[in-house]
């Protein structure tokens, strides 16, 4: 994963007339892009390109200080939430990307930033009772205090577009480990038929 530092954000396309850029510039500069806030954390999401592999730059800023992070990323983002999962005060961004491909599989990139810096927050891999029937095709997102992930269960015979063992939803809390790194813990599984 490249992660790059910077104190400041891209500069954006300037228009001729009046050296401010246009909505419609933004617009087509970027395939995906938000402004998200949460007491004084702000972040800004951008996504360039449009095949398989993007540059994402998130800006982060407390209290006047400018955190910038670009990273390829694998797919296209479709949502991005701040959260305050393990309910210390301090937000996390959570974005939320599917890969391109018949699977449509979802990845996260999520981070906090704290007093000790920027920690980075994975996606915990399926075990192998939770990865019974999956081929992709799942989506994530923040619900009051857990992350959600939720994909349809195939079974054997079933087709990559038509799923017949219902879904499958796992709930997240986010924990710290004892060298206080934050990581995603599976509370709640539950399926649906």
């Amino acid at each position: 994963m490249l992660l790059v530092l910077a104190a400041a954000c891209k500069d954006a396309k300037r228009s001729e007339s009046d050296g401010n850029a246009t909505q419609s510039e933004i617009g087509s500069r970027y395939s995906y892009q938000v402004h998200l806030s949460r007491g004084n954390h702000t972040f800004d999401v951008f996504t360039e390109g449009n095949g398989s592999l993007r540059a994402m730059t998130i800006v982060h800023t407390e209290d006047g200080l400018v955190d910038t992070v670009t990273e390829e990323i694998d797919g296209a983002v479709v949502d991005a939430a701040i959260a305050d999962l393990d309910r210390d005060s301090i937000p996390e961004i959570y974005i939320f990307a599917q890969s391109a491909g018949s699977g449509s599989f979802a990845n996260l990139y999520a981070f906090q930033v704290d007093p000790r810096g920027r920690q980075s927050i994975a996606l915990p891999e399926l075990d192998k009772r939770l990865a019974a029937g999956y081929l992709g095709h799942d989506t994530l997102w923040v619900r009051d205090t857990v992350l959600a992930r939720r994909f349809p269960v195939y079974t054997e015979g079933d087709f990559n577009a038509s799923a017949s063992g219902g879904t499958r939803t796992i709930e997240y809390v986010l924990q710290r480990d004892r060298n206080g790194a934050p990581y995603l813990q599976c509370t709640r599984i539950s399926n649906d038929q």
